[in-house]
C-alpha cells in the first residue's frame, strides 16, 4: 500500500496562491487604471503538467486580457522586474503560462483587461511554484538576459526617449538612448538584473554590447540594492567603457564594483556621456559565469 501511495504528489500547499493583502504598487504604467475586484474573483494559479498555469473565468465584459508577472518576494516595489503575457481563450475562460527559474522564489501577479473603454487591473496575487506542486522549473538556465527583439519592458530611458533601432548587434533591435539637446549625458535603468537570479546561478558579472549611431562617449555602471526606497544601496564602476561606431563588449564582473549589493540587486544604471544628439545603442545583455559566452 505504501508503495501505491507513493506514487501520488502532495496538493498544494495552504496559501500557495493568496491575493496579497500587504501590496505595493504596479509598474508605472498602470497607476491610474480601476482596480476591478469583482470582475478578477476567480484569479487563480495552478501547476499543470508541471507547468505554472495562471486562469480567469471568462466574462463577457473584459476583453484583450493580459497576465503581468514578477518573479521576486513581496517588496522591491520600486524596481520589481514586470513581464507581461498574453492571455489565451482556454474553453469559457483564460490562461497564461509564467516561466519558473527557480521553484523557491514567489510570483507576484495580476491581470489586465479592457472594458467599457477603460482599462481595469486585478489585485495582486502571490504564488509558490514550489508550495503549488511544482517539483522542478518549467524553464532551463540561460545566461541571456535581454535582446530587446521582444519590446523594452523592463527598461527605462530619462527623458523618456526610449525606443528601438533596427542597427542591431544580433536580431532585429537594440534599444536606444539619444543624448537630448543641451544636456551632455542620458541615463539608461533597467531591473532585469536581480539578485536572486545572479546568486541562485552563481554569476561571477555581467555583460553588454555597446555603440553609438554616430560619434563617441563613455558609458559608467552602477549597481542599486532596493532601489528607489530609503534602504537603496548603490555601487558605482570607477572604470568606464570608451564606446564608438564599433560594437564593444563590456564584461562587468561584479569585483569591480565596490561591495556590489548582490543579494537584493533590483537595479543597473547606464549612464552616457556624449555630445548632445549622440545616440547611445544597447544590445545582447548577459550574465558572466562558468558557461561559454558566445552571445
Amino acid at each position: 500500500m505504501l508503495g501505491l501511495w507513493a506514487g501520488f504528489s502532495a496538493g498544494p500547499e495552504p496559501a500557495a496562491d493568496r491575493w496579497l493583502t500587504e501590496a505595493g504598487a504596479r509598474p508605472e504604467r498602470f497607476a491610474e487604471s480601476t482596480v476591478l475586484t469583482n470582475g478578477f474573483a476567480t484569479l487563480r494559479a495552478e501547476v499543470v503538467a508541471g507547468v505554472l498555469q495562471v486562469k480567469c473565468d471568462g466574462d463577457e465584459a473584459l476583453s484583450g486580457l493580459k497576465l503581468v508577472a514578477s518573479a521576486d518576494a513581496p517588496g522591491h516595489w520600486p524596481a520589481r522586474d514586470w513581464r507581461t503575457l498574453s492571455m489565451r481563450r482556454a474553453g469559457p475562460g483564460w490562461l497564461a503560462e509564467i516561466p519558473v527559474d527557480s521553484l523557491d522564489v514567489p510570483q507576484i501577479y495580476f491581470v489586465t483587461a479592457r472594458t467599457s473603454g477603460r482599462e481595469v487591473v486585478s489585485p495582486l496575487r502571490l504564488a509558490h511554484p514550489r508550495g503549488l506542486g511544482m517539483e522542478r522549473p518549467s524553464r532551463l538556465f540561460w545566461a541571456f538576459l535581454e535582446g530587446f527583439e521582444q519590446g523594452q519592458e523592463g527598461w527605462r530611458v530619462s527623458g523618456d526617449q526610449r525606443r528601438t533601432n533596427a542597427l542591431a548587434r544580433s536580431g532585429r533591435a537594440a534599444l536606444a538612448a539619444r543624448v537630448p539637446t543641451g544636456r551632455k549625458s542620458v541615463s539608461v535603468e533597467s531591473t532585469r538584473l536581480r539578485g536572486w537570479f545572479v546568486q541562485e546561478n552563481g554569476a561571477d558579472g555581467f555583460a553588454v554590447w555597446l555603440r553609438t549611431a554616430g560619434g563617441t562617449g563613455r558609458a559608467a555602471f552602477t549597481l542599486a540594492a532596493n532601489a528607489f526606497t530609503t534602504n537603496q544601496v548603490t555601487s558605482r564602476r570607477s572604470e568606464t567603457a570608451a564606446v564608438s561606431t564599433n560594437w564593444i563588449k563590456a564584461r562587468l564582473t561584479f569585483e569591480s564594483f565596490p561591495k556590489a549589493p548582490l543579494a537584493d540587486l533590483d537595479l543597473l544604471t547606464i549612464e552616457f556621456t556624449a555630445a548632445p544628439g549622440t545616440e547611445l545603442l544597447i544590445d545582447d545583455v548577459h550574465l558572466l559565469g562558468r558557461w561559454r559566452e558566445d552571445f
